[in-house]
């Protein structure tokens, strides 16, 4: 009997230490945080939505762009012939000094009227030069054309 008891005693005893081990230390599996990161590809499921599939671009680092040359203006030179072609008072180009200019707008202002008409289609370097003091040349600006070639 004495025998019975001890073998019971380390039972109870081991029993006691096995499952006490387990509710005393109360230790519960450790909590993981949930990745919240989304790959380029993923199925995500809200409570508000059905599963949906958002697709995000992948991280690249952008390339820089090569600069481009920007081109220069192409600049028209016309000759006496293409000059020659407008001499009339409704298209009156007229050459001073190397410079091409369209003096059709002017005409109608001019102190000298339609007489300048006559200079239309040619080079009127000459004439202008002797009736013109220099500083009436800047004002031929805004009917500037291009260089005479």
């Amino acid at each position: 009997m004495k025998n019975s008891h001890f073998k019971s005693l380390i039972l109870l005893t081991s029993a006691t230490i096995l499952l006490g081990a387990g509710c005393a230390s109360n230790t519960q599996p450790p909590k993981t945080t949930p990745d919240t990161t989304i790959p380029a590809a993923a199925t995500v499921t809200t409570p508000e939505t059905a599963t949906k599939t958002i697709t995000t671009p992948p991280l690249t680092t952008p390339t820089p762009k090569t600069p481009v040359a920007t081109p220069e203006p192409v600049k028209i030179v016309y000759n006496m012939a293409e000059v020659a072609k407008h001499n009339n008072a409704n298209d009156c180009w007229q050459v001073i000094d190397g410079s091409i200019y369209n003096v059709t707008s002017y005409i109608p202002y001019h102190p000298a009227g339609p007489d300048a008409i006559i200079f239309c289609g040619k080079d009127s370097s000459g004439i202008f030069n002797m009736k013109h003091s220099p500083d009436k040349k800047q004002q031929l600006t805004p009917y500037f054309v291009s260089n005479l070639q």
